[in-house]
């Protein structure tokens, strides 16, 4: 099953996205590594939890909700994963994942595709996004996953939030940046 959606007005989530981000921030930015891995690894528990709500959804209506909460998540880990990139600036952080689409491709794995917002104190940009995320089984406290972002023809910052366009699109053949769980 594909779910496809675009929000237009999504200054919410926008909202939500950010206090969500300000606490993964503090804790991400707290002292030292120790902090971070376990800001990851609490991310990486809330996903698979995520994942799970998700697939025993059985309405639209609760299937988007989830879907959402799933984003949520999965820009919150992005965005810790990406503070350690050389390209990324510290001054950046991830703001939302704007799916265009999740699909379920087995019982526990489901694909996302959208994008990526991200800015800093005066610009919001865009870059392309797309995700799978799987669990082995049902009791699965972490998920596994793969996150593509970025299109590396194009660069960082070339895209505006107000931009973004809603059609369909191609997706990169080579991305930025490329996440897996255990890295």
């Amino acid at each position: 099953m594909v779910l496809e959606h675009r929000v237009r007005d999504d200054k919410p989530r926008r909202r939500d996205a950010r206090r969500a981000r300000n606490v993964v921030a503090r804790i991400v930015n707290a002292a030292g590594v120790g902090p971070k891995l376990r800001a990851v690894e609490d991310l990486e528990t809330k996903l698979a939890d995520a994942l799970r709500h998700y697939a025993a959804a059985e309405d639209e209506t609760s299937r988007r909700a989830r879907g959402r909460r799933l984003s949520n998540i999965v820009a919150g880990l992005t965005g810790a994963h990406l503070q350690d990139e050389p390209a990324w600036s510290r001054y950046w952080w991830v703001d939302d994942l704007l799916e265009d689409s999740i699909e379920t491709i087995a019982p526990l794995t489901v694909e996302v595709r959208g994008d990526l917002v991200w800015g800093d104190e005066r610009h919001d940009w865009t870059m392309p996004f797309r995700g799978r995320i799987s669990l082995a089984g049902p009791a699965d406290l972490l998920a596994s996953y793969e996150f593509e972002l970025g299109d590396a023809a194009t660069g960082l910052q070339k895209v505006g939030y107000s931009d973004r366009r809603f059609e369909p699109r191609t997706y990169p053949t080579k991305w930025l940046f490329t996440f897996r769980s255990g890295n």
